[in-house]
């Protein structure tokens, strides 16, 4: 009764001077939204709304100056009409979206997105190919299986982020309109990864690929022999793939990883393996990458682990070089060890040798002495 009683006195006591700003906060106590607060703020052009229950689908059109939007903590199950605004950032974050079936209720102004932390478990194929200005897509933390297909057209894309989901299955992802060079970060971590996604269009470069920590332990050591998936021509080049080692077993680092990585669909500056390891996962990846039979190995790949114990630098040349150059920090060269250890092993055999000649020599001259 509290509660209502401010609303109440909050809503006739602002309701004449609410819209004097461009800019509004609103906290709604957990109270019921009402679409009449705004109605004369036809020139707002930023609002953030949270704590409040929605008993209806949300329009907003009358608010057609308004560039920012930003809904969360409520109970939000639809995406706001506001396709006649000049929206450019709509975040929608700790909300209960349950889809997002349809892009005819936004504008094609949007450039950041953030739908994370809902419940979506279905994106239509299309939804985001309105948008060419998008530079930002969050889908964090919602209840994603299965994506068929996401279509993307903007070359200004930056980030998208399909992290900590439940996904098993992310055929493809299509760039209709994207240019050679793409600054973009996709983040896949913490998902349920079976396959690796198609990068449907001409020869393009990523700048960062998360696969990070997944939940199936041996995705690098499937048959189909490609990080992936093929399409006629096309050519996929990643600046830094980055993966968690957290599930890859202590022995399981073959070279049938750095095989899918260097396979005839794309090229891989570098690789970042973050996590936990000790010394015998780097022996392990150090001998298997001498050992590669992979035909489609041609092209230089720089692999850089981050961990508690070392980091090391490895560049691993083409297979007919058999050259392997490492580079490292923090830890001693394992080679060098091992050559050390025989280069002491050798010493103490031949002092043992010098010794036990000497003590021969000694054994002779003591004998022509007292005539022995």
């Amino acid at each position: 009764m509290i509660k209502i009683l401010i609303f109440i006195i909050f809503y006739y006591s602002s309701s004449v001077d609410l819209c004097s700003t461009n800019k509004i906060d609103f906290n709604g106590n957990d109270q019921k939204f009402n679409e009449a607060l705004f109605k004369n703020c036809t020139h707002l052009k930023r609002l953030k709304i949270n704590n409040i229950k929605f008993d209806f689908d949300l329009n907003l059109n009358y608010l057609i100056d308004l560039k920012y939007l930003e809904i969360f903590d409520t109970n939000l199950k639809e995406i706001p009409d506001v396709r006649y605004s000049n929206l450019t950032i709509l975040k929608l974050p700790r909300n209960n979206l349950l889809n997002l079936k349809s892009y005819s209720f936004l504008p094609n102004t949007l450039e950041l997105v953030n739908f994370s932390h809902n419940k979506i478990n279905h994106i239509y194929k299309y939804f985001f190919d309105k948008f060419i200005n998008l530079s930002y897509v969050d889908l964090s933390e919602n209840n994603l299986i299965e994506i068929a297909e996401l279509v993307l057209n903007s070359n200004h894309l930056g980030l998208l982020n399909l992290s900590r989901n439940s996904i098993k299955i992310l055929d493809k992802i299509t760039f209709i309109q994207s240019e050679n060079e793409l600054n973009l970060t996709l983040d896949l971590n913490e998902n349920s990864l079976e396959n690796f996604s198609l990068i449907n269009n001409r020869t393009i470069r990523i700048k960062e690929l998360i696969i990070g920590n997944q939940q199936k332990e041996n995705l690098f050591h499937l048959a189909n022999k490609s990080l992936f998936k093929r399409n006629g021509s096309n050519f996929l080049i990643i600046d830094n793939l980055v993966i968690d080692f957290k599930f890859f077993k202590t022995t399981e680092i073959t070279d049938n990883l750095i095989c899918l990585i260097n396979s005839a669909v794309g090229d891989v500056s570098k690789i970042t393996l973050n996590g936990k390891i000790n010394s015998s996962i780097i022996y392990e990846l150090n001998r298997t990458s001498s050992m590669f039979k992979c035909r489609n190995f041609t092209n230089f790949s720089v692999i850089k682990i981050n961990s508690f114990f070392t980091k090391l630098n490895i560049v691993y040349k083409p297979l007919d070089s058999g050259i392997l150059e490492e580079e490292k920090e923090d830890e001693p060269n394992i080679i060098l060890n091992i050559i050390l250890v025989i280069a002491l092993f050798l010493f103490f055999i031949c002092y043992f040798l010098i010794i036990k000649k000497r003590n021969q020599i000694l054994k002779n001259e003591f004998k022509n002495i007292f005539g022995l």
